[in-house]
Order: structure tokens, then sequence, then C-alpha cells
């Protein structure tokens, strides 16, 4: 498989040069006005179409109502969710490489000591460990981004490694 330039020499240095650095709103001020911008957004309809149609093309075309989710009582200001850098850092490790596995650390001694080996465990390769534990997996329909393809090939490989798994 190749990748190009920018995938194998300059992301892995990007990602590299955030380290763990968060997406989050500082301030309690910056923090207010996002919520303040969500709350007005829902107010005015075309504003709000527009936040969605911009939401929606972001998420992959994901049609649950983020702007009311946003408006709810536990996204206030003083609790908005952060993202952290080494989050999207895991999500671009998955995509790369293109398989469920934990977290890469970048080098075979760091995935050594977090894993006992040199490269980070592949999940499916894990599913024998889950016989004897019932599993239910759930898919959306309209989910931007995981996609339901994704859960039934998670549900064959669980089947085949003998879990109890339904779908």
């Amino acid at each position: 498989m190749t990748h190009s330039c920018f995938s194998d020499l300059l992301l892995p240095h990007c990602l590299l040069a955030l380290q763990a650095f968060p997406v989050h709103l500082p301030t309690f001020v910056a923090r207010l006005l996002a919520f303040k911008v969500a709350v007005d957004t829902s107010k005015l309809p075309a504003v709000g179409d527009l936040m969605k149609a911009f939401a929606r093309l972001v998420l992959g075309g994901d049609r649950s109502a983020w702007d009311r989710a946003l408006v709810m009582p536990h996204y206030t200001a003083a609790g908005m969710p952060l993202l952290s850098s080494l989050q999207v850092m895991h999500f671009c490790q998955l995509a790369l490489h293109r398989r469920c596995q934990l977290y890469d650390y970048g080098s075979e001694a760091a995935n050594v000591r977090a894993y006992h080996q040199p490269t980070p465990p592949v999940v499916s390769d894990s599913y024998h460990m889950l016989r004897g534990v019932p599993i239910h997996l759930v898919a959306g329909l309209h989910d931007g981004v995981i996609p339901p393809a994704n859960i039934e090939l998670h549900y064959g490989a669980m089947k085949a490694a003998g879990v109890d798994v339904s779908y």
C-alpha cells in the first residue's frame, strides 16, 4: 500500500508536534461566548440551518441534532467537553493503518512499555478474550462516524472468534 508524501512524512511530525495539546476553550468567557453562539443560532432558523449543514458536512453526513445537544444543560459554559490531540492522533492512526488497533506511541520501546510488544495490539485479534461476556452491537443508520458496514465486520469477526454477540 502506498501513501502520499503528506501522510508518510508530514502528518506524523505535525501530530507529534501537538503532543496532547487539548482542543479546549481555556477561559470561562470563551466557553460562555461559544455557548451563547450555540443558543443564538438555535433561535435564528437560517443561521441554525447553515450550522446544521456545516456540522453534517464536517461529520460525514451525520444527521444527529447537534444544535439541540449543544444547548442542553450538561453543555454549559462551565463544563464544555474537550478533545485531546492524542485522540485526534489515534483517529489518524486508525485511518492510516485501516484497522482497529490501540494507540501507537511512535517507537518500539514506548509500545513495549505500554503493551509489552513492539506494535500496538489489533483489537480484533483479542476478540477471543470476550468469550463468555454477552455483547450487543448497535449501529445508527445515518452515523457519519462509524458506518453500519464496519459494525457488521466486527460482528462477523466476533462470531468467528466464538463470542456471544448480537446485532
